[in-house]
């Protein structure tokens, strides 16, 4: 018969067994959670990025693809025999002036990403507006952004000035323009004329803008590398736009290139990813917000964390 003793003995070592095989189940659970969880995150995470990225990159290549065919545009009207002979003029002539206008029109028309051209001769100081015929000197010209632009090319050939993005108000109409100038020197590095071809912002951030518009999670910022911003601020509330022109001014810091990370905006912390991989060096930023993206990563979190509380408690 087994002693007293060694009866006691029996129990105290299934009692380890059980405790043994407890913990090493739990342990293995938390792994394979801890592991999927981190696999799954990571897949999303790439997901994500890859998506801001191809899209940004889509934009970036349709606003170096339109600024190529406004740099052809100008290079086709600048051998246009009308437009040589209003920037050549040394005394003014309206019928030439008319004459160069219906000329420029014929080419602009059909094309939906030209707001206008401007065209300056300097012996006259003379501005033509080719969309709305107003012709006027430097000062007077009701696009004065252009006006000031062109009179600091003119004190100093050695400075660039474009590609600019300016508003201009008409009529009691404001519309925001990208524009750049294409000058033109003797050879005393004395500017002779110009011509300014200004694009529709809206035109080269369309697609961003539409994706905006049709999707509530989505948000997109565009701006300048002078900060300034092209797209309608994205957030109404003080503190978010705040939040939003300190990461302006990260991403500004940070330089060129393209990259991910997340950040706070208000209350809500988003997945930002931007590129500046376009003609102009504009910012395309993206933002999602986090629980969008990792939604399906916390719910599993928690009930996985429930899971094994609920073993842990059944044990």
């Amino acid at each position: 018969m087994q002693s007293f003793a060694q009866r006691l003995k029996r129990p105290s070592f299934l009692n380890k067994l059980f405790f043994s095989l407890i913990a090493l189940v739990l342990t293995v659970t938390l792994l394979l959670t801890g592991i999927l969880l981190t696999s799954y995150y990571s897949s999303a995470n790439d997901l994500v990025s890859r998506f801001f990225f191809n899209l940004l990159r889509q934009s970036n290549y349709s606003i170096t693809y339109t600024n190529g065919l406004s740099q052809q545009l100008s290079a086709s009207l600048s051998y246009d025999a009308d437009v040589v002979a209003f920037l050549n003029l040394r005394t003014q002539d309206n019928v030439q002036t008319v004459k160069t206008h219906q000329a420029v029109r014929k080419v602009v028309l059909p094309l939906s990403y030209v707001d206008s051209i401007y065209l300056y001769n300097s012996t006259l100081d003379l501005l033509l507006d080719t969309k709305t015929g107003i012709q006027s000197r430097l000062e007077n010209f009701y696009d004065q952004g252009t006006a000031q632009q062109l009179k600091r090319i003119g004190d100093n050939p050695t400075n660039s000035y474009v590609p600019f993005v300016h508003y201009v108000t008409y009529f009691n109409s404001t519309s925001q323009l990208y524009s750049y100038i294409i000058p033109n020197y003797n050879k005393s590095g004395v500017l002779t004329s110009a011509m300014v071809v200004n694009l529709n912002v809206d035109i080269l951030t369309q697609t961003l803008q539409e994706l905006s518009a049709n999707n509530a999670n989505l948000k997109f910022v565009v701006f300048s590398p002078e900060g300034v911003s092209l797209l309608d601020a994205p957030f109404t509330s003080d503190a978010e736009q705040a939040d939003m022109e300190e990461l302006i001014t990260q991403i500004l810091s940070s330089g060129s290139g393209e990259t991910s990370f997340t950040y706070h905006i208000g209350q809500t912390k988003y997945v930002v990813a931007y590129s500046n991989a376009n003609a102009n060096g504009w910012y395309l930023c993206g933002l999602i917000p986090y629980h969008v993206v990792f939604q399906n990563v916390i719910v599993t979190t928690v009930l996985s964390v429930l899971f094994i509380l609920l073993l842990l408690g059944i044990s």
